[in-house]
């Protein structure tokens, strides 16, 4: 195939994700909400809040604070 010319490829149906199996869902993980890490307030300094669009931000990275980084994340909601 020469460079710049454009193939169309035919694409498999178990590609497809028809093949008949369930899709699985992992639980996410959340914040406990309970230490240091999530009481802090936004540094408003760090990429992630330059992101953010309440600190003039896109809001593409959809990240947390590196202040805000919670070590005790579990499965249950946060209270």
């Amino acid at each position: 195939v020469p460079v710049g010319v454009h193939v169309a490829v035919p694409v498999l149906a178990g590609l497809q994700g028809g093949g008949g199996e369930a899709l699985v869902r992992r639980k996410k993980k959340m914040r406990c909400g309970e230490c240091a890490a999530c009481a802090a307030p936004n540094c408003g300094a760090c990429r992630f809040c330059a992101d953010m669009p309440k600190f003039g931000g896109v809001g593409t990275l959809r990240q947390p604070c590196l202040q805000r980084r919670c070590s005790n994340k579990t499965y249950d909601a946060p209270p």
